[in-house]
C-alpha cells in the first residue's frame, strides 16, 4: 500500500506526453484507487513477439523517445529515476505512440540514498543489483531495451552488450558503438546523461531519415 501511494504522489506531478499521466488518488473504505488515464496498446516485448525484431530506423526513433521521457525524469528536482525500463513497461498505443508505464519502482535520487534491489535482470545495471540505481543505471536500462528490440531476444544479465561481437546479426556500428556505451559494466564509463544520450541517437536518427528516403525516391 505504501508502494501505491508513493507511485501515486510521484505521477501526480509528472507532466510529459509520453509518460501515462494520473489525474487523483483517494482512499475509499481502507481502499486505495489511482485514476489513470486509459491506455489501449500492446507493450514493445509483444510487439516485437508477434512482428519480429525491429529496423534500424525504428529503433532509433523509439531510442529517441524514452531518452527524451529519462531527460525530463532525471532533470526533475530531485531527479526520479525510474528503475525499470524494459520492453515490458513501454506501451506502444493504436496511433504508434510510445508510453512508460509502472513507476512502482521509481526512487527519487536524494543524497546518499539507497533502495533495494529493483528490476528485471537483463535490464539491471551492476550497481543496481547492490542496491545502489542512479541516473545512469536508466541508461543502461535503455542500452539493453534497445538491444532487444534489434535482436528480439533478452540480453545476457550483467554484460556489456556488443550485439556484432556477441551474435550473428550485424548491426550500424554507431549504434553499436552507444548500446555498448549504454551498458558499459563501469556506470562512470557510460555516456553521463539522457540528454546526451538523446543527442548520440538523434545524430544518428536524422542523417539516416534523410538517406532512407533518398534511396526511396523515384
Amino acid at each position: 500500500l505504501s508502494m501505491f501511494e508513493r507511485e501515486a504522489q510521484l505521477l501526480v506531478r509528472i507532466q510529459h506526453p509520453n509518460i501515462i499521466k494520473v489525474h487523483e488518488h483517494f482512499v475509499d473504505q481502507d481502499r486505495q484507487y489511482i485514476i489513470l488515464d486509459y491506455l489501449s496498446g500492446e507493450n514493445l516485448r509483444k510487439h516485437v513477439q508477434l512482428t519480429g525484431r525491429m529496423h534500424e530506423l525504428d529503433v532509433l526513433e523509439w531510442a529517441a523517445t524514452i531518452a527524451s521521457m529519462l531527460e525530463y525524469l532525471h532533470k526533475l528536482d530531485p531527479p526520479l529515476i525510474h528503475r525499470d525500463i524494459t520492453p515490458d513497461n513501454i506501451i506502444l498505443d493504436s496511433e504508434g505512440k510510445l508510453h512508460l508505464i509502472d513507476f512502482g519502482a521509481a526512487n527519487e535520487l536524494i543524497g546518499t540514498a539507497t533502495g533495494t534491489m529493483v528490476g528485471k535482470q537483463s535490464y539491471m545495471s551492476p550497481e543496481q543489483f547492490r542496491g545502489k540505481a542512479t541516473t545512469r543505471s536508466d541508461l543502461y536500462s535503455l542500452g539493453a531495451t534497445i538491444a532487444y528490440l534489434l535482436t528480439g531476444k533478452d540480453p545476457e544479465p550483467m554484460t556489456q552488450i556488443d550485439i556484432n561481437e556477441q551474435t550473428e546479426l550485424r548491426i550500424r556500428p554507431a549504434i553499436n558503438d552507444i548500446i555498448k556505451s549504454l551498458t558499459d559494466l563501469d556506470e562512470e564509463k557510460r555516456l553521463p546523461t539522457a540528454e546526451r544520450t538523446l543527442q548520440k541517437i538523434s545524430d544518428l536518427y536524422s542523417p539516416a531519415i534523410g538517406s532512407a528516403k533518398l534511396s526511396n525516391s523515384p
